[in-house]
């Protein structure tokens, strides 16, 4: 009897290629650097709640203060340490799901390029995305805004095949992309679900669809999708009551409308086109060089995907040019599509001088950053006291940017703009700069010195509370195992035990408590300024 031949898979080598470098841009290097900043261990610290308390609904920090976002990044923070770490939450866990968010971002936006044009285009869309700066470093940072953009793209991208691919099975294409905008709801709120309708529904009222069917579908999307967030929503109201609902109202309309209790990343309108300028770099030296080609663009096919990218990216942008409350990483969702700009013109231009002058460019800072580098290590600048190679590993890992370089360079490819090169670079940063730069986040030896005896004493640990309830010392309760708890009052701060320790991060707090001894730390991560240590006698 004849055995049939058993079908040959087909392997999309340049996609494993891709998901290779990757890992190797953002994994590796997760742990290297302790949270430098607030926003980082103000997220990790509600995982940290969860494993403590078991409580996955409402997670309190700070002995009771609720969290301002839904819980799904702290879930999955959760999850990982429970895994991977034994249920401790360390850096590494807490910015993997940024990172693996980011990484399915780009893969989506392979497959997605792949099938709008070709491989080749994609693959050049794809490193665009991951190496623009500002989705280069939200992809390593533990907070909500990776995850909500992967979430938000991906539905994006699925709507996209619903629309152009007819005889694709539409129900299971709507529920996965329910599934992602569920996801994102779950990770910021109603924005996550919203948005993304409003952008697809835009773009398929250009494309001609009936205005009806339209509305008609994208609600109905966005309606399931807010149903399963729905259920949480309850059963924290359950929880948190009243205050809940106050928190969800002004993160989310008074956050839009301008109508918030307090100011919150106040900018002006000109803000979010200056972010992109420099969250697209080092992208846009080539669309500045572009601009010198700009005849070679006027005969240029519009297709639908080019359409989406166009109305996703300005949709996103205007969006958030409506609130006063402005941040870079709130245009996120906007930086794929614009990536396919870019990759429109890297291939339109190939062979071009502006892509030559862009990619030598790319290679001389492969070569001149890794040299500036270590000189400041050889030949410390008083500018930069604490700035140090930690690991001996660190020079070969300078090296790989030289290496690169040298290999793009002798080969000399005309239509290349140097990708390999920005990928080392950008390993590099990781490995090398990162570590040197945030390796000690209190900036001082005889900081740290009092930071650790007073983790090392186990004294109870207080905050005073500022105003609209803004406690800002989330870097020590992260690395106190969240053991600090509010005092909402100076007159309440009187009544604490002896020996307790009273952190306080405005100095002018010192006259208004009494009966403590007073020592100062020079730099306190969640406000860059000074913290003071109260100690009650």
């Amino acid at each position: 009897m004849k055995i049939p031949a058993l079908r040959r898979r087909h392997y999309d080598t340049t996609a494993l290629v891709l998901l290779v470098g990757l890992i190797v841009l953002w994994i590796p290097w997760l742990g290297d650097t302790p949270f430098y900043s607030k926003g980082e261990p103000r997220e990790a610290v509600v995982a940290m709640s969860i494993l403590h308390n078991g409580d996955w609904i409402l997670p309190p920090v700070l002995g009771g203060e609720i969290p301002y976002k839904p819980p799904f990044l702290a879930w999955l923070i959760a999850i990982f340490a429970w895994i991977f770490n034994g249920g401790v939450v360390n850096e590494f866990v807490s910015r993997l799901p940024s990172a693996i968010a980011a990484i399915a971002m780009v893969m989506m936006g392979y497959r997605w390029g792949k099938h709008v044009q070709n491989k080749h285009f994609a693959l050049t869309m794809a490193l665009v995305t991951a190496t623009s700066f500002e989705v280069f470093r939200a992809a390593e940072a533990c907070r909500v805004d990776m995850v909500l953009t992967a979430a938000m793209v991906g539905a994006i991208y699925i709507l996209y095949e619903i629309r152009e691919r007819r005889g694709a099975d539409n129900v299971g294409w709507y529920a996965a992309a329910a599934v992602l905008l569920s996801i994102a709801t779950l990770t910021k709120g109603p924005v996550g679900a919203l948005l993304p309708c409003l952008a697809v529904g835009i773009w398929r009222l250009l494309r001609g669809d009936n205005f009806w069917r339209v509305l008609g579908s994208l609600s109905l999307l966005a309606v399931v999708s807010l149903m399963l967030p729905a259920l949480w929503y309850y059963a924290a109201w359950k929880r948190g009551g009243d205050t809940l609902i106050d928190i969800a109202w002004e993160e989310n309309i008074g956050r839009l409308t301008g109508t918030m209790s307090y100011g919150s990343h106040v900018k002006p309108f000109w803000y979010n086109f200056l972010t992109i300028l420099a969250g697209m770099l080092p992208w846009t030296l080539l669309a500045v060089l572009a601009l010198f080609r700009a005849r070679t663009y006027r005969h240029w096919p519009f297709r639908p995907a080019g359409l989406l990218a166009v109305t996703t990216a300005l949709t996103v942008i205007i969006f958030y040019c409506i609130p006063v409350s402005k941040r870079s990483v709130y245009l996120l969702p906007a930086y794929p599509f614009m990536a396919y700009g870019v990759a429109v013109i890297i291939e339109s231009l190939r062979g071009t001088a502006s892509n030559r002058v862009f990619g030598h460019f790319m290679a001389f800072l492969a070569v001149a950053c890794p040299v500036a580098i270590a000189a400041m290590d050889l030949f410390p600048l008083p500018a930069l006291p604490h700035f140090a190679l930690r690991h001996w590993w660190s020079w070969l890992m300078l090296l790989l940017p030289v290496a690169v370089a040298a290999w793009w360079y002798l080969g000399h490819p005309r239509s290349d703009v140097g990708m390999p090169c920005i990928w080392a670079l950008l390993v590099a940063y990781n490995a090398v700069v990162m570590p040197a730069m945030f390796g000690n986040p209190l900036r001082s030896a005889d900081d740290m010195a009092r930071f650790e005896a007073l983790r090392e004493s186990r004294a109870k640990v207080y905050s005073l509370g500022t105003p609209n309830n803004l406690n800002v010392v989330y870097w020590f309760n992260y690395y106190l195992d969240d053991s600090v708890r509010l005092v909402p009052t100076p007159e309440a701060a009187d009544s604490l035990p002896t020996g307790s320790t009273l952190i306080l991060v405005n100095p002018a707090d010192t006259a208004r408590v009494h009966g403590f001894t007073f020592a100062t730390i020079t730099r306190n991560p969640d406000t860059r300024r000074p913290a003071i240590f109260a100690t009650k006698k």
